[in-house]
């Protein structure tokens, strides 16, 4: 969207902020309901993917703090084969497992088939405040 289109805020009886923003979308793109119901279905599957991701991460965080104390804990008791082994494991894993999601997350990179609609919801909530 060009910001020097028009934009008509229009106000009714929304009662959150959320609601205005959505309804001025919805006016000002003329959006048919299966256009809404497929912006909001990427919208739920870009949510459910962050969701995805934030549970992975913290899963790697856990796995790898617990396998890296382990092996700080085998250094510790002289055990410098298999701790070396261990922490060098962890970071190795951790690393691949990053490079992984990195590159499967650039192949799911959000198409653009809704910008628009993105581009007008940040100038409104930008009016807004």
């Amino acid at each position: 969207m060009k910001n020097d289109e028009k934009i008509n805020l229009v106000i009714q009886g929304e009662k959150t902020r959320e609601e205005l923003i959505y309804n001025n979308v919805i006016r000002n793109l003329h959006l048919s309901n299966a256009d809404e119901v497929k912006y909001l279905k990427g919208k739920v599957n870009t949510l459910e993917d962050e969701l995805k991701t934030r549970m992975m991460y913290t899963f790697i965080l856990i796995f790898a703090f617990v396998t890296l104390s382990f092996g700080v804990i085998l250094l510790a008791f002289d055990l410098y084969l298999l701790g070396i082994i261990l922490i060098f494991s962890t970071f190795a894993f951790v690393v691949v497992k990053l490079i992984l999601h990195f590159r499967s997350h650039l192949k799911n990179v959000q198409n653009d088939e809704f910008s628009k609609v993105d581009e007008l919801k940040e100038l409104l909530e930008k009016k807004l405040k």
